[in-house]
């Protein structure tokens, strides 16, 4: 029996964060964005993106890019098809859909109990707060902190992590084979692949999205490196419920403090040859455009970056100011 797949990426040397609380390249992002429009009204599947891309004859990039967010996807004929990575790899045959197999059949049932019945109760509304930025940027550490003073002030909030969620809802390889077997982990375990990062945070979308329509606070902290991924995550959560539902927050700390700081030893992993795929190192970070907030991650303390991220919170009502008492 072949042996998991497990080179290319930190999947396995997952570690779980405790709670403290107890109880980039726009051109490229263009071109995907433009390949996914084409896949859409064709219903095709979306393009593939993956860490990097050699230069090779008709792709669409110069011979002096030095990195590329995702693989040139073609379109022959009605058919999707991929650049390989290297000349000499064979690209696997496109997977597409059975014409005999009927559509899923799926209804959304409605619920009894309203959001804002749920938001009335708590006295505070739900959204979703996405920190991202670099590894070791302080994004865990910051939300943390958030959710802290969220707890102090009675409002409900909850803090989903990405090192934590690397245990369960998307698990590695290495972990789901042992309870559900070799095939099962094959399809359904996350690795750090651009295609596994993508579908981390599609998983990661649906969850907020029901979290916040229960009237939490929803913290998260992902790198989510591909701008694209942070866009649909936007869209999936707004859409389902309003334009103020999400709120970005870009912790902007440069690589080489997050590279000091080190708190997994992964940059000095990536910079040694061992670790392939670390974002930052080998693999691109994309950083927002339009963040509702910009954290310096190296100005503050944490606790101190937290106060701007409540402040935000009060400043669009989401959460009620804290009255000051009188004498």
């Amino acid at each position: 029996m072949p042996a998991l797949d497990t080179t290319c990426d930190a999947a396995r040397q997952l570690t779980w964060k405790p709670r403290k609380l107890k109880a980039g390249n726009s051109a490229t992002g263009g071109l995907y964005c433009r390949l996914a429009s084409i896949a859409r009204r064709n219903s095709l599947p979306p393009p593939i993106a993956a860490s990097s891309l050699p230069h090779t004859t008709g792709t669409a990039f110069p011979p002096t890019h030095e990195m590329v967010s995702f693989r040139v996807c073609i379109y022959v004929g009605g058919v999707h098809q991929s650049k390989p990575r290297h000349n000499n790899q064979r690209a696997e045959p496109p997977q597409m859909p059975d014409p005999t197999t009927p559509p899923v059949q799926i209804t959304w049932h409605p619920e009894a109990i309203s959001r804002q019945q749920r938001e009335s109760l708590s006295q505070h509304k739900g959204c979703v707060v996405w920190f991202t930025g670099l590894s070791g940027s302080g994004k865990s550490s910051i939300a943390n902190a958030v959710d802290q003073i969220l707890y102090a002030r009675n409002v409900r909030s909850y803090l989903l992590d990405g090192d934590n969620v690397r245990h369960g809802l998307n698990a590695p390889q290495q972990v789901l084979q042992s309870l559900y077997g070799e095939s099962f982990a094959r399809r359904f375990g996350l690795g750090f692949s651009a295609e596994d990062r993508q579908e981390n945070i599609r998983r990661i979308s649906a969850v907020t999205q029901l979290f916040c329509t229960a009237g939490l606070v929803t913290l998260t902290a992902f790198v989510s490196p591909y701008r694209i991924d942070r866009d649909r995550a936007r869209s999936y959560i707004t859409e389902a419920g309003g334009a103020g539902d999400f709120l970005e927050i870009f912790v902007d700390t440069p690589l080489a403090i997050c590279e000091q700081r080190d708190p997994k030893g992964l940059y000095r992993q990536a910079r040694a040859g061992t670790l392939k795929g670390m974002t930052g190192i080998d693999d691109p970070y994309e950083p927002p455009h339009t963040p509702e907030l910009t954290l310096e991650g190296n100005s503050a303390p944490p606790q101190k970056l937290a106060q701007q991220v409540i402040d935000l919170l009060v400043h669009r009502q989401i959460i009620p100011a804290v009255q000051c008492p009188t004498a």
